[in-house]
């Protein structure tokens, strides 16, 4: 897996290595691009608790009672 060098995998390696890339990505804080053929599939990325401007944080609530 070329993870280190790169910050690129395919979806095969990602399918067999999540655990492994997830674990990286939390301690580098460096995202993954995962591809799929030759297009950019989908991203891991370690959660950031910050919200970034224009993203929206999905945040569990109690329902209010009454």
């Amino acid at each position: 897996m070329n993870y280190d060098e790169t910050g690129f995998v395919s979806i095969s390696e990602a399918r067999g290595h999540f655990n492994e890339l997830a674990r990286k990505c939390a301690a580098t804080g460096r995202s993954v691009v995962v591809f799929k053929g030759c297009n950019p599939y989908v991203v891991i990325e370690p959660y950031r608790k910050e919200c970034r401007q224009g993203e929206y944080e999905d945040e569990r609530r109690e329902p209010r009672r009454e």
